[in-house]
Formats: C-alpha cells, structure tokens, sequence
C-alpha cells in the first residue's frame, strides 16, 4: 500500500511540475497577453457588482440628490435605501458629465453640429477643452451615439480600468523584465485607493489612460528595429 501511494504522489508530482513547466513556457513566450489577461481577470472581479449583478456605476442610489432631494430621487425609483460612496464624489458625473453625454449626442445626431458649445449651462459654456467632456475619447464614443446609456458609461468605466491594470503591467515588464512582477502590478492596479475616492468621476479615466504614455515609450526603447 505504501509503494502505491508513492507512485501515485510520484505521478502527480510529475503531471504537476509538467504543467507548471507549460505554464511557464506559455506565459515567458506570451508576456503581453499573460498580463492583459490578469488584468482583465482583476478588473472583473473589482467590478463584479456591475458585470455581473446588474450593478450601475451611474445608479441612482448612489446617494445623490436628482430630481427630489429625498429619496426616491427619480420619479418610477420603487428603491429608497441609498449606497454609502464613504466621502467620493458621486455627484459630478451625475449633475454634468452624464448630462454632457446626452447634450453632445443630440448635438451629433439630431442637430448635425460639432458639440462645441453648451447651451444648457451658465448661459453657455464651451465643450471642447473644459470640464472633461471626453468628447474626444474613443471609449466614451458608444455613450455619445446611445445618448448617454448607462451601459456604454459602466463599460467606459471597467475597459478603462482594465487598461490601466493592463498599461500598468506592460510599464513594469518593459521597465525590468519580470513577468511575475508585472503580473503582481497588473492584477492589483484595479485595487488601488484611487477608485475609492474617485468612484464614478470622469476625471479616473485620465488616469487610467495614463500608464500608455510609457507604455509606448517602453515599446520603442525594447523595439529591435524603428
């Protein structure tokens, strides 16, 4: 009984370090889709509520006021229990940067016109180059043409933070060519306090996009050839 139970631990033990050792080959030979893919694992599990519970980072049991300052917030709002945001400012992107979404889109498709001017706020305000109006934003491109739908605003948010964690892990394997380190830097980024207070603002996506800077950078200096 004994022998069996050796050669038996002998052969897991050798099916286990054969699959460690592919493992290894698969992830050393594919370092750019090893990180993408932990950090598109970390994303969805720090986003788990919005991908997979039918969550909204634009709901409106945030906790800001809307159209009633008391809860319901919005007329048909059957809910009256309001998510603690611990001190975030969630009241941005729902009194102006969502709205903005919703007037560039009229601008675009109704009127036929470049979204340069708010008509809506202070008199008229300019949208280009003031208030992070994201009009420019590749991502924020299917809120515009869906007129601000709530999916194309939580699916701006989860790719983003998925390309940070993703840019993240490319800066750090570029910069010392350590896969493990990398995947560590990948699969935490996601975590980070940033999201915390800035939990829904708009202004996350400009630090999300940021990691790509070096990214690019890293690129050309490990480049073989320009």
């Amino acid at each position: 009984g004994i022998v069996a139970v050796s050669a038996i631990w002998r052969r897991r033990s050798s099916a286990s370090s054969t699959l460690e050792e592919t493992l290894g080959k698969w992830v050393s030979s594919r370092p750019r889709r090893t990180v993408a893919a932990v950090a598109l694992l970390a994303t969805l599990v720090n986003c788990y509520p919005v991908v997979f519970c039918g969550k909204s980072f634009l709901s409106p049991n945030n906790g800001v006021p809307l159209l009633y300052e008391n809860p319901p917030t919005l007329p048909g709002l059957r809910s009256d229990s309001f998510e603690d945001a611990k001190g975030s400012d969630i009241g941005a992107v729902m009194w102006y940067h969502w709205p903005l979404s919703v007037v560039i889109g009229e601008s675009l498709l109704d009127h036929g016109e470049w979204p340069l001017w708010n008509r809506y706020d202070l008199g008229g305000t300019p949208l280009l180059g003031q208030g992070i109006s994201t009009v420019g934003d590749p991502l924020h491109l299917p809120a515009i043409l869906s007129r601000g739908a709530v999916w194309a605003w939580d699916a701006q948010y989860v790719v983003s933070r998925w390309l940070f964690g993703f840019g993240l892990g490319l800066v750090i394997f570029f910069g010392v060519r350590k896969i493990g380190v990398a995947l560590w830097v990948a699969a935490s980024a996601p975590f980070i306090g940033y999201f915390g207070f800035r939990l829904n603002h708009p202004a996350a996506f400009a630090v999300c996009y940021s990691p790509w800077l070096l990214v690019c950078w890293g690129g050309l200096c490990s480049a073989a050839t320009l």
